[in-house]
């Protein structure tokens, strides 16, 4: 599979942005504006289009499966 160079750092701040929603109490905002990402709103839709989910079900759905086990 062929990947712009764009789309590498884009999946690379995605799984970055992954690893602090679960490892930390950091905010949306927080997260979008260390990664780089022009607003909260750009970050949210990017991170939906490579997971499939918006960052904020991504959190629940995490701290829920952690809740069951």
């Amino acid at each position: 599979m062929n990947m712009t160079i764009n789309d590498f750092i884009l999946r690379k701040k995605i799984d970055i942005a992954k690893s602090l929603l679960l490892e930390s109490n950091k905010t949306l905002a927080y997260i979008s504006e260390y990664l780089g990402f022009s607003s909260p709103p750009h970050f949210s839709s990017t991170f939906k289009k490579y997971v499939g989910i918006s960052p904020k079900e991504y959190s629940q759905n995490i701290l829920k499966n952690n809740k069951t086990k």
